[in-house]
This record gives C-alpha cells, structure tokens and sequence, in this order.
C-alpha cells in the first residue's frame, strides 16, 4: 500500500483537529440541554412529591400516595435512562457530522494548497534550466577567454556563486514537492544505514580535505542498522548534516557520523566541533529559510537544508535533535525505527 504523502498526512492530521473542536462543542451543547431537561423533571417532580406528602398526612390516602411516589421514581428512572440514550446518540451524530463538516471546511484550503505546490514544482522545473544554462555559458566563456580582466573573473565568480545558490534552494523547494508528491519518494524499502554513511562519508570526504577536517564514520552497529524508508532521501538527509557540520567547522576540526542500534531505533549522530549555535536560536534552526548568525549569514546556502532534513526525519517517522555548545560544536541526531 502506497504511503500517504505529507500533504495528505497535514489535512487529515487539520481535519481530525477541527472535529474534535466541532464535537467538543457539539458535547458542550449537549450537556447544557441535559442539564436544563434534568433541572426542568427534577423541579417537577419535586412539585408533585411535596403535594403528595401534603396529602400523605391523612391516613386514608397514605397508600395511594405510597404509590404514586413509587411510580414517580420509576419515571424518574426511566427518564435519566433516555436522556442517557438519546445523548449516546446525538454525540456519535455529531462526531459523524462534525467529520463531514471539518472536511467540507477544509476543502476549499487543501485545493489551494496543492495548487500552490504544483506551481512551486512547475516554477522550479522553468528555473533550473535557465540556471544551468548561465552557468555553462559562463564556464565556456571563462575557458575560450584566456584574457579576461581580472575584475571581470571576480564578476563570474560572483554570478556563480549566486546561480549555485539559487539552483539549490530550487533544488530544495523540488525536493519539499517531491516528497510530498512523488510515487518514487514514497516508497520503502530496508536501508541499510550503515553503508549509506559510508557512502556519504567517502563522497564528503574531498570536501573536508579543502578545509583541513576530519571526516569519521564510526559504526558501531553494522548488521541491524536498518529501516523502512527510500534511500535517495535518507542519503540526502546525511549529506546536508555532514556538509553543514563541514560548513561551519573551523580548519583542523572532526567532524564524526556514528551509527548505533539502540532498543528499536537506528540513531545517527553527526558531531563536529565547529562553531555551536545559540541556545536561543536552537528552537529555529530547523524552521524555514532560517539560518543562525553572523557566521551562517557569510556561509553559501538558502537556509533549507535543515527544513529538509527535519521533513525527511518526519515522512520516516523518525526523530531529529540538535544539542549545541557555542563556541564547542553541534551534534545533531537522527533516530529511526528499526527494521529487521
């Protein structure tokens, strides 16, 4: 069975929200009215058992007065019974049509969000090729013009490093679409954590090496690191903490990825001993297009990476955390249910 994408996951997650809002006050209404009917029955029968007792003190209408009152208890009973009923059966009628009414709320914001997204994914594909495109034309150019002034190379390496930017917040924004609404990005399959650490590791590897850093992988649970989840992403999800940990570690640093089994849950942890963030930041970092100070304002990025990361976490059911020192390092920590 295909899972559901997040999109999908958000509206039914609104709309199971806005019914318990519509039959809490579907059940407020409903015990007012109870309380009013069995305020109304209780000051009835109260009039009639305080006539009764009036009556009961001539001795020939004791017996019937005995009777009535026993009548009276029994509809007294009998009373509540159906109130009882009938609030059984106006509660789970407005928890039925306080589901069809959320929905019906939501209809109209659900259509606009998926065309918002679809025009996000068609924006995206028109921009990358333009984007491709300025950058090969001013690679050819730099390559075919041996002469060029030197304040002109300076203007290139500027509009490449813009155009680099700029093709991976599309690429981030593609991503965000895509796993919401591609069949290919909602697919399972075992995944072997370990080895995509490696992997991610051996490809970072001559990234760090331009910053004199230490790029570790410590796996200390080869065999039964293993989850349910699409590869691409998980693969994606370690390169932006591992380029983020490289990004703001100072030359000369480590920067370590373990892999550990703990109970159910795969857990992988990227440390570096970088520049830390604010703890009064921590609660942002993972929001969209926010990034963290000074030193991440100079850094090249959009400010989606760890968005991303956190709706890759979330579309797995795993966790992400982040424990900071500034001046001493991050570590953030992904953990995943196990899969055997």
């Amino acid at each position: 069975m295909m899972p559901k994408s997040l999109t999908t996951k958000y509206f039914q997650s609104a709309r199971m929200r806005l019914t318990l809002i519509y039959l809490l006050i579907s059940g407020l209404i409903i015990l007012i009215f109870s309380l009013a009917a069995l305020s109304a029955q209780r000051y009835a029968l109260g009039r009639v058992e305080v006539a009764l007792e009036n009556r009961a003190q001539e001795k020939e209408r004791q017996v019937i007065a005995r009777l009535l009152g026993k009548r009276l208890d029994e509809f007294d009973q009998a009373f509540k019974e159906r109130l009882l009923f009938l609030n059984l059966v106006l509660f789970i009628g407005a928890g039925i049509s306080s589901y069809v009414m959320s929905g019906i709320t939501l209809r109209p914001l659900r259509r606009y969000a998926e065309q918002q997204e679809q025009f996000a994914a068609e924006a995206s594909h028109e921009l990358r090729t333009p984007l491709t495109t300025i950058l090969m034309e001013i690679v050819a150019l730099e390559k075919t013009e041996k002469r060029l002034p030197q304040k002109y190379r300076a203007s290139f390496d500027s509009i490449k490093d813009e155009v680099s930017r700029m093709q991976n917040m599309v690429n981030g924004l593609l991503t965000l679409i895509r796993t919401d609404s591609d069949p290919y990005y909602q697919q399972r399959e075992k995944v072997d954590v370990a080895r995509l650490v490696e992997d991610v590791c051996r490809q970072m590897t001559p990234i760090a090496e331009m910053k004199r850093i230490s790029l570790v992988a410590e796996i200390l649970d080869r065999k039964t690191a293993t989850i349910l989840a699409n590869a691409d992403q998980i693969k994606q999800l370690l390169l932006i903490l591992v380029d983020n940990a490289i990004k703001y570690s100072g030359e000369g640093g480590q920067v370590t990825v373990e892999v550990s089994v703990k109970a159910k849950n795969v857990r992988v942890e990227v440390q570096d001993v970088g520049v830390g963030i604010p703890e009064s930041e921590l609660k942002h970092i993972f929001d969209r297009f926010y990034r963290v100070g000074v030193q991440a304002q100079r850094a090249k990025g959009a400010g989606l990476g760890l968005y991303i990361a956190a709706k890759i976490c979330q579309n797995y059911r795993g966790r992400i955390m982040v424990q900071s020192k500034l001046g001493s390092g991050s570590t953030f920590a992904c953990v995943f249910p196990r899969r055997a």
